[in-house]
């Protein structure tokens, strides 16, 4: 990373670190990992608009596909807060990478696809978000193992970062944030059908075309 994204991720990491500590003097871990998290989230959205939608959306569809797959309650509520903080990392690059219009150019390409190992950083001394923390790191893994930031394949991937990846590709599309002429539910459907199997988990996949983005809770 460039020196002010780790003088940003290391202010973040130990504001945030801080104040885990001071909720394990009062015993209310419980309650207070919602409220970390929460904070996180709030941090990471206050940097764009555009990113304050997406990570609600994609948290909704998580769960909801997470519903769908009749996982358990505490499983459902992690995996929804890995939907809400799988861009954290994008808080150390610049908006004019983020939002830049047009094809990206190498070199920026590579700056972007920096963020889940960001986050990684930023997230790392958080022992409380143990079961986030793999979500946010390898949402941009591919099923056929040619993702990133660590090349995992197929059940390699954890099951929250499958999910969180199927998730975020709905939104992208049904959002206009890639080019299709068509931003329908029906139309992101059939996009990540064509790439279950390769870039998408298939039964995630199959659990995601069920649900509609405006349903979602």
């Amino acid at each position: 990373f460039e020196e002010g994204h780790r003088k940003l991720g290391a202010v973040f990491a130990s504001k945030v670190a801080y104040a885990v500590e001071k909720t394990k003097l009062y015993g209310q871990i419980g309650d207070h990992r919602r409220q970390t998290l929460a904070g996180l989230a709030n941090i990471l959205m206050a940097k764009d608009a555009y990113i304050r939608h997406h990570s609600e959306s994609v948290a909704r569809l998580t769960k909801m596909i997470c519903r769908q797959m009749k996982l358990d309650d505490e499983t459902v509520e992690w995996m929804y807060y890995g939907g809400l903080l799988h861009d954290v990392g994008k808080i150390g690059i610049r908006l004019d990478k983020l939002h830049a219009t047009g094809k990206l150019s190498q070199e920026d390409y590579d700056i972007v696809k920096t963020h889940p190992e960001l986050a990684r950083f930023i997230l790392e001394p958080l022992d409380i978000l143990e079961d986030v923390k793999p979500v946010v790191y390898h949402h941009h893994e591919r099923w056929d193992g040619r993702g990133y930031p660590a090349g995992l394949k197929g059940d390699e991937i954890p099951l929250g970062a499958r999910i969180v990846a199927v998730a975020d590709a709905y939104d992208a599309i049904t959002s206009k944030r890639v080019y299709v002429k068509d931003t329908s539910h029906e139309t992101a459907v059939a996009e990540l059908s064509r790439n279950a199997g390769t870039q998408f988990d298939p039964d995630v996949v199959d659990a995601g075309a069920a649900q509609r983005k405006d349903g979602c809770e």
